[in-house]
């Protein structure tokens, strides 16, 4: 019975479908094995992409012999793979992107490729811009004088500048040939705000420019200079002169003198609107004016001086009567003494003024006493 049994077809194929089964269902399981474990990889190390800005290209030139023009200063990276490598690639920054082998190049214009280096294989990397056009030329290096411009109509009134000082009088100036040849100035322009009375002292960069003024592209050591600008106001002493202002009072006549042996005062300005006064003038109105009295007076500034010292005079104005020539007041005191002998010399001016009218009120007293004496000198 048994043997019938294992001899029927029907149970060799019932056998053979349980194996296939078997079979099928092991086959099965192993890929979905694999691709649930391949699933759990990927989450665990996912990929991804990233753009790195501002990558410096590096120029592979002999720099001694060559100057490069046209080579981006910075390019972009986008870099594409697991983002494990790519977090490990940003961290170090142990990669470059090189303008490779321009020496054999030689002198002209070229299509270069910008070549990423550093960079792990695993990882997929493209650089913006990918390529560049450049010109190579042959080297210059020339050394230059550096001029300042200042503007002293910065400075503050009666003031100017004097010599700028330099911490670097010259500089290097390196780059390509045609450019080198072509400048014209390189100088160091101070800008500050207006109204300036002490020292400048600043750090200015050097500016290189041909000579319609436009600015070369050439290298400049060092690019920037400290630059000290002298700032002074000029001054001298000026004697003082007395000027009688105002509509004297009639029948009176006045005499002017400085108080406190001042004769002098020391003014400040440019040294150029400085040379043209020979005296300081101060003015006296007399308007009023009827007995001898001491006028504080507060000194104004006349065009070209920023300042003066002191800022007031006293002055002593002695009143006189036309008639007997006495000291007039009413209170019988005598008039206040006069300044030294600087201050007498400094009034003499005003003095010549007042007692000009002295001269005529003196006519008209001769004339009354008939003083033959004063008669005979208006006679001659």
């Amino acid at each position: 019975m048994i043997e019938k049994i294992y001899n029927s077809p029907w149970f060799l194929r019932i056998v053979a479908l349980g194996f296939s089964l078997l079979l099928f269902g092991y086959v099965n399981f192993e890929k979905n094995g694999l691709l649930n474990t391949n699933d759990a990889a990927s989450s665990l190390n996912p990929r991804g992409s990233e753009v790195i800005s501002n990558v410096p290209v590096y120029v592979d030139v002999d720099h001694d012999k060559y100057y490069v023009s046209g080579v981006p200063q910075t390019v972009s990276v986008k870099l594409e793979g697991l983002k494990s490598i790519i977090s490990q690639t940003v961290t170090s920054q142990n990669f470059k992107v090189v303008a490779k082998n321009l020496t054999k190049l030689g002198v002209g214009e070229h299509t270069i490729q910008l070549t990423p280096e550093g960079f792990s294989d695993k990882l997929g990397v493209s650089v913006t811009p990918s390529e560049a056009k450049i010109t190579i030329e042959n080297k210059k290096v020339k050394t230059f004088d550096v001029n300042v411009e200042f503007n002293d109509a910065l400075l503050a009134r009666g003031y100017e500048s004097g010599t700028p000082v330099l911490d670097k009088n010259t500089v290097e100036i390196s780059g390509a040939e045609s450019e080198v040849d072509k400048v014209a100035t390189v100088k160091a322009v101070v800008s500050v705000e207006n109204g300036v009375k002490k020292d400048i002292k600043t750090k200015v960069a050097v500016q290189v420019e041909d000579a319609d003024g436009n600015s070369l592209d050439v290298v400049v050591n060092p690019s920037e200079v400290s630059v000290t600008i002298p700032v002074i106001a000029a001054n001298k002493d000026l004697p003082i002169s007395l000027n009688q202002t105002g509509t004297p009072v009639a029948g009176k006549t006045y005499r002017l003198s400085l108080k406190n042996d001042i004769s002098t005062i020391n003014v400040a300005g440019k040294s150029t609107d400085l040379d043209e006064f020979t005296n300081f003038v101060v003015n006296v109105d007399v308007t009023g004016i009827t007995e001898t009295t001491t006028k504080e007076i507060a000194l104004s500034l006349p065009s070209g001086i920023s300042s003066v010292s002191p800022q007031t005079v006293q002055v002593v104005i002695t009143v006189s009567n036309t008639s007997n020539g006495s000291s007039s007041g009413g209170s019988g005191n005598s008039p206040p003494p006069e300044s030294g002998n600087g201050s007498s010399s400094s009034s003499s001016s005003s003095e010549s003024s007042s007692e000009s009218s002295s001269s005529s009120s003196a006519e008209s007293e001769s004339s009354s006493k008939d003083s033959s004496q004063v008669s005979s000198k208006e006679t001659d």
